[in-house]
């Protein structure tokens, strides 16, 4: 019985390692889906602002 109940109690023991392993790892991804949202939101106005230069680049160019 007592080598039953270490035998549990080493099982648990890992599966609170485990659960403390995945929080770790699911803080992590929310942060870096956070970051990647922030990102994606950047090369937006980036974009932005390069069409509008391409743009008025061409414009300029038109014009001589």
């Amino acid at each position: 019985l007592e080598e039953f109940q270490s035998r549990i109690s080493g099982i648990a023991e890992q599966y609170k390692d485990i659960n403390k392993k995945f929080d770790e790892i699911d803080k992590t991804l929310n942060s870096h889906t956070h970051m990647i949202g922030t990102l994606m939101v950047e090369v937006s106005g980036i974009k932005s602002d390069l069409r509008e230069i391409k743009n008025d680049l061409k414009n300029k160019t038109d014009k001589k």
